[in-house]
């Protein structure tokens, strides 16, 4: 299982971006299985790793909707991971951080925070 941890790396650069998605979509990945075990709900996995940077917005639409199966199932509020400036370094740190926070939220409810 992936750490939660990992996912609170906010990456500097594209290799270590490259790595992020990689653990982001191993985390999502592990969800989908955790609810299938705890609910026998099947939820549909979307392509999220690799990411076209040239078309980021099909990753955050894609990932959105990851979110947004999972929180209703947890009863969690989701937040708006789409709707971000990706070129503009504030937003999309922002975005890391929201993020991670949601995915705390997550971890915690589906029991598999490490």
């Amino acid at each position: 299982m992936i750490s939660v941890a990992q996912i609170f790396n906010i990456p500097g650069d594209d290799d270590q971006f490259a790595m992020w998605t990689r653990v982001h979509m191993i985390w999502h990945r592990s969800t989908l299985v955790e609810i299938q075990r705890l609910t026998a709900i099947i939820l549909p996995e979307y392509l999220l790793d690799p990411i076209n940077p040239t078309d980021i917005d099909v990753f955050l639409s894609n990932h959105q909707q990851m979110h947004n199966d999972l929180d209703a199932i947890l009863d969690i509020a989701t937040v708006d991971l789409q709707n971000v400036d990706w070129e503009d370094e504030t937003q999309r740190v922002g975005w890391f951080q929201a993020h991670a926070q949601l995915t705390q939220q997550e971890a915690n409810k589906l029991g598999i925070a490490a």
